[in-house]
């Protein structure tokens, strides 16, 4: 499982993150990525004639495909362009409408093909990546290195950008760049919603998220080094040790070491002995079983092991057996 998010935008994008629109292409077609009908999500790649090879990229967010009339029509989101489409000739972030015909894409047409990122649990999804897209709409270039992160301040047509800058080159022409940024953003903002695992609190409490959000009030299944073990969190979030539950839903222990629930097993508290069944609560006016041959142990009504009371020859009928 990748564990971070520099590391999934890269696995999304097929490769790696790039500025070059050639090299962006690449990865998609070394992975066998490539294709010439659109879906929802992929990354466009126009072709420029003055330069032999593809000059400028966008993602397609709105797909309609004809496969009986081998036609479609993609709306795509684009950074480094303006009122025309397919061209990197503005400084803003915006939408543009395409339609054609299957036959007419690669080559030297102007749609080049379509890139079709990775899309996982372990990256992100369409949505997700579309998501990061449309909120950077109306994103303007700046005159210079300032007020590079605010989309309409310092506007200018230096191809200075917040995306050259995460990229670490700016000013440069920024339609890979911007493609590159979206992808790490939107596999960060997908692993924040997916995180799952235990965090420490500064006042030294454990909270365990699950899938971006703290168990509250529940209890929780979780796999450990000993295999998978109970726990329980309070309102806040904050793992419960010790004894927890009630008169009427039974009382169980919660290790004071690592908060697992104690199951069939004898424990100590405070100089008592109680038995946690194998479902983790607490025997209470019952016979156990004990480690030694043939005896039985009798726990009383508040749990607590009164050994006065073992026996080799039990009341099971009238007490039964805690497992």
């Amino acid at each position: 499982m990748i564990d971070n998010a520099y590391a999934r935008g890269q696995k999304l994008l097929c490769g790696d993150y790039s500025q070059y629109t050639p090299t962006g292409k690449s990865y998609f077609i070394k992975k066998s990525r490539w294709f010439t009908v659109p879906q929802r999500g992929d990354i466009v790649y126009f072709y420029y004639t003055s330069l032999g090879r593809v000059g400028h990229v966008g993602a397609a967010v709105v797909v309609d495909t004809d496969y009986q009339k081998k036609t479609f029509k993609f709306v795509s989101i684009e950074g480094n362009t303006s009122g025309s489409a397919g061209e990197r000739n503005g400084g803003c972030v915006a939408k543009h409408t395409y339609e054609g015909t299957f036959d007419k894409v690669g080559g030297t047409n102007k749609i080049n093909g379509f890139g079709r990122p990775a899309y996982s649990m372990d990256t992100c999804t369409v949505d997700e990546f579309i998501h990061v897209l449309e909120n950077e709409m109306g994103y303007i270039e700046k005159a210079s290195n300032k007020d590079l992160d605010s989309k309409t301040a310092n506007p200018g047509d230096a191809n200075y950008t917040k995306y050259g800058k995460w990229y670490g080159y700016t000013p440069a022409y920024w339609c890979q760049q911007f493609i590159s940024w979206c992808a790490y953003e939107a596999c960060r903002q997908h692993m924040e919603k997916t995180q799952t695992g235990w965090e420490q609190q500064s006042d030294g409490t454990w909270k365990y998220l699950r899938y971006g959000a703290y168990i509250k009030d529940e209890w929780e299944l979780i796999n450990t080094a000993a295999g998978p073990q109970w726990f329980v969190f309070d309102g806040a979030g904050a793992m419960t040790t010790g004894w927890f539950g009630s008169n009427d839903q039974g009382w169980y222990y919660m290790n004071p070491d690592d908060g697992a629930m104690l199951a069939a097993q004898w424990f100590e508290v405070d100089g008592k002995h109680y038995y946690a069944t194998k479902t983790g609560e607490t025997a209470k006016s019952v016979y156990v079983k004990s480690t030694a041959p043939g005896i039985y142990c009798w726990v009383n009504g508040s749990g607590e092991w009164e050994k006065e009371w073992d026996t080799t020859m039990p009341d099971l009928q009238t007490y039964g057996l805690a497992e």
